[in-house]
């Protein structure tokens, strides 16, 4: 599987997370990555580290091709 054309990481990061009707502060206690950092990559005000990403990424069961 590899990114869907015309979806941004944030909104990938977002269905996946929402798709395992899991809160933001359950994803953030999995990955390690902080609640308010979550929120900005979901909302595409800010572009994750590749370390953040590599965290979310583990962290929804995701493969990195998924979300880039």
């Amino acid at each position: 599987m590899s990114k869907p054309k015309n979806k941004t990481t944030g909104q990938i990061i977002r269905e996946a997370r929402e798709k395992q009707l899991m809160a933001i502060t359950s994803l953030s206690e999995k990955s390690g990555v902080s609640t308010g950092t979550i929120s900005y990559i979901e909302r595409d005000e800010v572009s994750p580290s590749i370390d953040n990403l590599m965290k979310l990424v583990k962290a929804l069961g995701l493969k990195i091709e998924d979300v880039v």
